[in-house]
């Protein structure tokens, strides 16, 4: 499969995610009935477990810190995998796990008390690709996008966020070390806190 193929199919894929998650919270604000029938749990002083529900998995913790701000440290855990042809028709299948993490901070533009509350967010993510060759990749990266938590009952929140990633990775294999940088798109399909 040519590079050229491989970036058209995940930009689709992403551009996809990224539609679905900006129609979602739409519809969210659209549908939420007002403010005064339910109030969101996360006043300062608040923590919360975040889980994502979408293709990569992620966890966190968040704490809130003001009526505008909540801060939290994400990670995630994804375990990978790749079949390599053999001698003769033979293939061996490699698996291996990529995990990333990093701070993150979710700033609400009118307070976290309403039944959806938009928000916008940025994060510092680390992660390393270790798989069972002599290649490892670490990389580096910024996020910042645009996103909304809305409280279907006062203890769960559900949220999605859209956005862009800057990223820098850095693959060394033996003597040879490649950087490549890029911008790409950011999308966190479902995001679902637990208050406590």
């Amino acid at each position: 499969m040519s590079p050229v193929s491989l970036f058209t199919r995940g930009t689709k894929a992403r551009t996809i995610r990224t539609v679905g998650t900006m129609a979602t919270l739409a519809a969210a604000a659209l549908l939420a009935p007002s403010a005064a029938s339910a109030q969101s749990p996360a006043s300062p002083g608040t923590l919360s477990l975040s889980l994502g529900l979408d293709s990569t998995p992620e966890a966190g913790v968040w704490f809130t810190a003001t009526n505008h701000t909540r801060i939290g440290l994400i990670g995630t855990l994804e375990r990978r995998s790749r079949d390599v042809e053999g001698a003769g028709d033979t293939f061996d299948s490699q698996s291996w796990l990529r995990y990333s993490g990093g701070p993150a901070v979710k700033w609400y533009l009118a307070g976290n008390n309403q039944r959806v509350a938009p928000y916008w967010y940025v994060a510092g993510v680390a992660g390393i690709d270790d798989p069972p060759t002599d290649a490892r990749t670490t990389s580096f990266g910024a996020d910042l996008g645009f996103g909304a938590d809305w409280f279907p009952v006062p203890q769960i929140s559900l949220g999605g966020t859209t956005g862009l990633s800057m990223v820098r990775d850095r693959t060394k294999n033996g003597e040879v070390t490649v950087t490549e940088s890029s911008i790409r798109t950011l999308t966190f399909g479902l995001r679902m806190h637990l208050y406590f």
